[in-house]
């Protein structure tokens, strides 16, 4: 394990114990800050994932304009006229890849692994919706979930929703 593996690894583990503190928010901020800001590794490591966060985030948000852009689009040019123009802007050729390069570069084997980074976190939504919408028909009103389900029905509900999991569907 090298040295960012390892400053990673304990960042990690300082989120775990202050989550299972019961902090959250910003009084959970604070302490992880105060814990991080005593060991310059960690520090360094906390700053290259938030960096890695942010860019990923400014991804995020070009490929939902690039699809905004797409749902906007009104054709008034034949096919091939179309074709030609999206190539000449080429902004669809930027579409940002999970790596950080772009899908022009893409190849066949590249594109069906992002699919299947894609498929796979879709898949994790969806199980959460699963779990959620169960957790929610047990409750009426402004009904909290801690006066109505223990930890164990709540893990009961998990297993439910993991039961229902559709089956992926084939990446050719």
């Amino acid at each position: 394990m090298n040295q960012n593996e390892e400053a990673e690894k304990n960042l990690r583990e300082i989120s775990r114990q202050i989550y299972e503190s019961g902090l959250r928010g910003e009084p959970a901020i604070e302490v992880f800050f105060q814990e991080v800001m005593e060991d310059d590794e960690l520090l360094a490591e906390a700053i290259r994932i938030s960096a890695e966060s942010c860019l990923f985030a400014v991804q995020r948000e070009e490929r939902r304009e690039l699809y905004r852009q797409a749902a906007d689009f009104k054709p008034r040019y034949t096919e091939e006229q179309q074709i030609a123009i999206r190539n000449a802007c080429s902004r669809f050729l930027s579409w940002p890849m999970m790596d950080g390069s772009f899908i022009k570069d893409a190849s066949r084997t590249h594109l069906l692994e992002d699919a299947e980074r894609y498929r796979k976190n879709a898949e994790g939504n969806l199980r959460n919706v699963r779990f959620l919408s169960l957790v929610a028909e047990g409750l009426e009103g402004d009904q909290k979930v801690s006066e109505i389900y223990t930890s164990e029905m709540l893990e009961r509900l998990m297993k439910k929703a993991i039961r229902k999991e559709d089956k992926k569907p084939a990446m050719n």
